[in-house]
């Protein structure tokens, strides 16, 4: 008879990764306010960015400065808006950098 692990060992591929400390912590909240595990958000994440940038090639970020407090506070603020607010904005800032000249 099949336990549940060998279920899993049989049909899954464990992914293990490493993020900075607290981190886990807020993406676990953001799971429970989406109604879905942590496992499933990393999961969507990975496939909705695989289909957003099929085809594109990554090239390393540069190194930025780290930020003014007013930077900070801004980032703060925006933290603390609704998900889908949060959302909505981002539609609109890839949007427009879509659009500005390289």
């Amino acid at each position: 008879m099949a336990t549940n692990q060998d279920y899993k060992n049989i049909n899954y591929d464990r992914l293990a990764i490493w993020v900075k400390k607290g981190s886990r912590d807020s993406y676990k909240q953001s799971a429970a306010e989406l109604g879905i595990s942590l496992a499933m958000l990393v999961q969507s994440g990975v496939e909705e960015y695989i289909s957003n940038h099929a085809g594109e090639v990554m090239t390393p970020q540069p190194k930025h400065e780290p930020l003014s407090a007013a930077d900070k506070q801004l980032v703060d603020e925006f933290n603390q808006l609704p998900v889908e607010t949060q959302k909505a904005f981002m539609k609109v800032f890839t949007s427009i950098n879509k659009n500005m000249p390289q």
